[in-house]
Parts: C-alpha cells; sequence; structure tokens
C-alpha cells in the first residue's frame, strides 16, 4: 500500500481498525492541513500580490485612466487656442487683455477688486513704467 493511499485512508477513517496512535496521527494532518489552508487564505488575502493589492491597482488605474481624460481634452482645448492664436488676431489681442492687462492708447483699464478680475501687474517682477500723463 502506498504512502498517498495510506494518509488519504488515515483521513477518511478507511483503514482497518482504529487505534488511538492514528488517531492522534490523524488529528496532526488535519491541524497541519487548516493551518497550511489558513495561511494561503491569508496571504491570497493580504499578501504581496493578494486580493487587498488588487483592489488597490484597480483603484489607481481608475484614477489614472481619469486624469488621462482630463489631460486629453486639455490638450485638445490648448491646440484649438493654439490655431485661434495662429489665424485670428481677435484672439490674440483678447488674450493679450485678458491674460496681461494691456490696453489700446486712450483706453482706461478698471480693475475691481475680486480674485477672478484681479490687476496681473500686480504681481511679482511687475515694474511700473512711471507716471503718465
Amino acid at each position: 500500500m502506498g504512502l498517498a493511499s495510506r494518509l488519504v485512508g488515515r483521513l477518511t477513517g478507511r483503514g482497518a481498525g482504529r487505534p488511538r496512535a492514528d488517531r492522534s496521527g490523524r488529528r496532526t494532518v488535519l491541524v497541519l492541513v487548516l493551518l497550511v489552508s489558513l495561511s494561503l487564505t491569508v496571504a491570497a488575502l493580504f499578501g504581496r500580490q493578494g486580493l487587498l493589492e488588487l483592489v488597490r491597482y484597480r483603484a489607481e488605474r481608475q484614477r489614472l485612466l481619469e486624469e488621462i481624460a482630463a489631460l486629453e481634452l486639455e490638450v485638445e482645448r490648448l491646440e484649438t487656442e493654439i490655431q485661434a492664436l495662429d489665424s485670428d488676431p481677435g484672439a490674440i489681442e483678447r488674450l493679450a487683455r485678458e491674460e496681461l492687462g494691456l490696453a489700446r492708447e486712450g483706453e482706461i483699464l478698471v480693475f475691481l477688486d475680486s480674485e477672478e478680475s484681479r490687476d496681473p501687474r500686480r504681481s511679482e517682477g511687475w515694474t511700473s513704467p512711471g507716471p503718465t500723463d
């Protein structure tokens, strides 16, 4: 009789009479099988490549896909703006007025005290050209 068949016989209780020593050995084998199963389950859940890590990877992947989509929209918007600046003089003037606070000769700029429309010339590094008449 082979070792495997004897082990199966012991685990299933199909052996010739069961002396006390055999029951003790069977219990030991059962405890070992349970411990191995438990450790494999813990490793499958919490290990380096376990289920929890897989969930984290999927969440990170989803976040990155959303970031990529947002960046693609930004690239598309910037490409449209570049084309407008290349072909439309009005777009250049609009950008100069909005971003740089520039004005045509004779125009008077009025800056309101709000976060959205603050004077860009008041930022660091800007120097006043002096008094104007």
